[in-house]
C-alpha cells in the first residue's frame, strides 16, 4: 500500500496572497507607475514642431482604481497619428484657394493680420506635402502592453516571495 501526503498549506497561503494582491486597490500603484512611463514615452516620441502644443497636450486621466488613460485631445495629434490624405500618394490633393497660407510663427498661427511679414511670419504656397502617419499611439500601445506585463509579473513575484 502506498500513501502520499502533500503539504498544500504553503501553496494555499501563496494563492491567498496573490488573490488579495490583485485587487484594484493593490494594483493601483503598479498601474500608476506604468501609466507614468507610457506618458513619458508618448511625450518623448511626439515632435516638438507646431509650437509644442501637441507635445504639451498629453494628459493622464484616472477614471478609477487600477485604471489610467493617457490621452491627447489636440486636433493636430490626429494628423500626426493617421497622416493626411496627400501624404505618400504621389499626387497633391487639389485645393480651391489659389494659394495656401502657412504660418511660421505663433502669432501667424493665430490668424492673419496686417502686422505680419511675408516670408518671416508666414508663407504662401501653391501646394503642400501631406503629413506622413507617425503612428505614435499605435507604437506606444505595444510598448505599454510590454511594460504592464513586466510590471505585473514583478508584482506577482513580490506577492509570492514576500
Amino acid at each position: 500500500m502506498i500513501r502520499i501526503r502533500a503539504n498544500t498549506a504553503p501553496a494555499r497561503t501563496a494563492v491567498v496572497k496573490v488573490q488579495s494582491g490583485l485587487t484594484p486597490a493593490e494594483i493601483d500603484p503598479v498601474i500608476d507607475r506604468v501609466g507614468l512611463q507610457v506618458f513619458a514615452d508618448v511625450v518623448q516620441h511626439t515632435p516638438k514642431k507646431w509650437f509644442g502644443q501637441v507635445r504639451a497636450g498629453w494628459t493622464i486621466q484616472k477614471p478609477g482604481l487600477g485604471q489610467r488613460i493617457v490621452v491627447n485631445r489636440n486636433k493636430v495629434m490626429l494628423f500626426l497619428e493617421e497622416g493626411t490624405a496627400n501624404a505618400g500618394t504621389g499626387f497633391i490633393v487639389p485645393k480651391i484657394k489659389k494659394f495656401l497660407y502657412i504660418p511660421l510663427t505663433r502669432s501667424a498661427a493665430a490668424g492673419w493680420h496686417s502686422g505680419l511679414k511675408r516670408g518671416i511670419d508666414y508663407i504662401m504656397k501653391k501646394a503642400v506635402r501631406g503629413i506622413a502617419p507617425r503612428k505614435i499611439v499605435a507604437a506606444a500601445r505595444e510598448r505599454a502592453r510590454v511594460l504592464l506585463l513586466n510590471a505585473m509579473k514583478a508584482h506577482i513575484r513580490r506577492l509570492i516571495h514576500g
